[in-house]
């Protein structure tokens, strides 16, 4: 996978978000929160960089309820536009200024850096719309085939992805009737996400292995 040629920039107020999570569905022990680290890439040579820096933190984490191999890295397959994360961002702090006049010991404050980085994941930050994922989550491969020959009908998928459970495809954004009406009969668990994330690897997978 190359990230660089996958996730492009095409404005300079564009960014993506790359995160590992443990995810609290595979390890019930886990607080929603607290095994998710996230990097903003604002540039195309951040992208090894920043995911050397989350192999790091996912290499080094602590807890007996999860270890490195338990995470997943993902990223935005859409990129997000930091102006309107910024505007977005700054109600965000009125909201707190608001809530200070009440109380003055407000958890929030500790979190500025996690009040922006939601703000910038959020979808009304979304700069374009550069792919759609379909999230495949059997790994019968009969499965995918069919759903790949959906999609084909209209466009050539621009990526496939094994994930731990499945498969993820990245497709251009179109109508995709065929591929709508297969979903809708089918008894198969797939889903076709607009904007959500792109499973990149696990702590053993090549992809990290090799930064």
């Amino acid at each position: 996978m190359n990230l660089e040629e996958l996730f492009t920039f095409e404005d300079p107020n564009e960014v993506y978000i790359m995160m590992a999570i443990a995810r609290k569905k595979n390890n019930p022990e886990l607080r929603s929160e607290e095994a998710v680290t996230r990097e903003v890439v604002r540039k195309p040579e951040e992208f090894k960089y920043k995911l050397r820096r989350l192999k790091s933190y996912v290499e080094n984490f602590e807890h007996p309820k999860a270890t490195p191999e338990d995470f997943n890295f993902y990223i935005t397959f859409n990129p997000r536009n930091a102006l309107t994360a910024y505007h977005n961002f700054k109600k965000e702090l009125i909201e707190v200024d608001r809530q200070l006049m009440v109380k003055t010991d407000h958890i929030r404050l500790k979190k500025i850096d996690k009040i922006w980085i939601d703000t910038l994941q959020k979808p009304e930050a979304r700069k374009r719309r550069q792919y759609f994922n379909i999230d495949v989550d059997t790994e019968d491969v009969n499965v995918l085939n069919i759903v790949l020959d959906q999609v084909r009908h209209e466009m050539e998928p621009s990526y496939i992805q094994k994930t731990r459970h499945g498969f993820h495809v990245l497709i251009k954004p179109a109508e995709y009737r065929d591929l709508r009406d297969f979903l809708s009969l089918t008894d198969h668990k797939i889903e076709l996400h607009k904007d959500r994330l792109f499973f990149i690897g696990t702590i053993n997978d090549e992809i990290l292995c090799n930064i």
